[in-house]
């Protein structure tokens, strides 16, 4: 069974991926904070991450460079519903990390979207 780690301020993002992969062969865990994802990231050992960039407590950017440190393998889908730049810089930020992302979300995220990002379908 894949793990996926989401983690979003908004908890609308959190009950859309939980309802995406309901019935799919997935174990799904969302947090609300960075800090609580950093706390929770090695005891959960997730395949796929589902990565706000914009977050009050700590940036997507921040966690994109400690999933760089914790030398992460994990497929990254970033998110945000903020201006097209936030994605832009994101990317190259996980590029430059030589980490693995598999995808980019505008909010508002359709389900179609996620879920294609998620499984590595194509939309």
């Amino acid at each position: 069974m894949k793990r996926v780690l989401a983690v979003d301020d908004e908890p609308a993002m959190g009950v859309l991926i939980k309802d995406v992969l309901a019935g799919l062969d997935f174990e799904v865990e969302v947090l609300e904070s960075g800090r609580d994802f950093m706390s929770f990231y090695d005891e959960f050992a997730p395949d796929i991450i589902v990565l706000d960039v914009v977050m009050p407590d700590m940036d997507g950017l921040e966690l994109l460079q400690f999933l760089a440190k914790k030398e992460c393998g994990a497929r990254i889908i970033i998110v945000s519903g903020y201006d097209q730049i936030y994605l832009r810089s994101a990317t190259k930020i996980a590029e430059a990390l030589d980490l693995q992302l598999c995808g980019q979300l505008t909010k508002p995220v359709r389900a179609k979207e996620l879920r294609a990002a998620i499984v590595g379908e194509t939309v």
